[in-house]
């Protein structure tokens, strides 16, 4: 089973508000967790918009390196 995270949960787990989040997330093998390219999006965005950009960017991009990158276009969401 992979697990696609949506951003809600990404951004609970990196702002440390999730105990719950925390323990599913690193309690998951890497490989069976999946982030989309629309949610890297919208995460980028939030980075590059933050009080602290260079920090939250190098924290993000960490973060997602740990897990595949799933690409989303029009047919994606017909499915």
């Amino acid at each position: 089973m992979i697990y696609l995270l949506d951003t809600n949960v990404c951004v609970r787990y990196l702002n440390g508000r999730s105990p719950a989040i925390k323990r599913r997330l690193e309690g998951t093998d890497p490989g069976s967790i999946a982030l989309s390219s629309v949610v890297k999006g919208e995460l980028l965005f939030g980075a590059v918009k933050s009080q602290v950009p260079v920090a939250t960017m190098s924290r993000l991009m960490q973060f997602m390196s740990a897990f595949e990158s799933y690409p989303f276009d029009d047919r994606c969401a017909e499915v």
